[in-house]
């Protein structure tokens, strides 16, 4: 064998990883807060502030990352109804935490507004999607 294949072999390596980045896998975190942010009594509507945090905690880089949240009201409520929240966070580099927030809006029928202006918060669910995009 020739001195030089060695070196091929671990230059080729080396460009890759150049251009396909780093080794691993991302892991995600998520975190919800909801806070009523507006109550409308006359039409029965409750405004919510709901702010997202998400950390990447994996060996890796987490690309086009899109966070659904969705807001429904609590199990005990007479009425269900749910909002869908989109949060757009793009790239999470690995350790790197992202805080978004946004506000919905719940309408609802007169036994759950009284519910849920008495200080019982909906329910958050957290469903998201990520690639690895190498370019």
């Amino acid at each position: 064998m020739k001195w030089y294949i060695p070196l091929i072999i671990a230059g080729s390596c080396l460009l890759l990883f150049a251009l396909f980045g780093e080794p691993g896998t991302p892991a995600l975190s998520y975190g919800t807060v909801a806070a009523v942010a507006e109550t409308d009594p006359a039409n029965l509507t409750l405004t919510y502030t709901v702010t997202l945090t998400v950390e990447n905690t994996g060996t890796a880089a987490a690309d086009n990352i899109v966070v659904a949240v969705y807001l429904t009201t609590p199990p005990g409520a007479p009425e269900w109804q749910q909002a869908d929240l989109v949060f757009p966070i793009g790239r999470l580099s690995k350790g790197e935490v992202a805080t978004r927030t946004n506000t919905t809006t719940l309408t609802v029928e007169e036994e759950t507004y009284t519910l849920l202006t008495s200080g019982t918060l909906p329910e958050t669910a957290v469903v998201a999607t990520y690639s690895d995009a190498f370019f």
